[in-house]
């Protein structure tokens, strides 16, 4: 049995140009549409000039930004922490130290072991 060829993928000049005059048609729209509303199209953020090198108090000014980035650091790492604690609480699960979560499994194992005799093996001694 002879197997048949595949359709061709070839298309013609009349749809490739087509295509092209609607492809310049549409960025031409989207050039329209960026000029009318520039708020939308803009994806360049604005870049920080920082402080000239003429400012009389750069390095008292250049200190006072670097502590002020630590303190927004700090305080968002303490807010992750505390929504962390609050939604651990909701859970039920409170948080605790290695120590305490040992002291609590010894507990459990050792009440487990005193209600529930261990099965040992009679002894054979013949």
């Amino acid at each position: 049995m002879v197997k048949k060829k595949g359709k061709s993928k070839r298309t013609s000049l009349k749809d490739k140009y087509k295509i092209e005059k609607r492809v310049v048609q549409k960025h031409r729209k989207d050039r329209k549409h960026a000029k009318k509303n520039p708020h939308l199209h803009s994806s360049k953020s604005k870049k920080d000039p920082g402080i000239p090198d003429s400012w009389p108090f750069k390095e008292q000014m250049l200190r006072e930004v670097e502590r002020a980035k630590e303190m927004e650091e700090r305080r968002r790492r303490e807010m992750v922490d505390r929504n962390r604690e609050f939604n651990l609480a909701r859970k039920g699960m409170v948080k605790g130290s290695l120590e305490d979560y040992a002291k609590e499994s010894s507990l459990a194992s050792s009440q487990h072991s005193s209600s529930s005799p261990s099965p040992t093996l009679p002894s054979t001694s013949a």
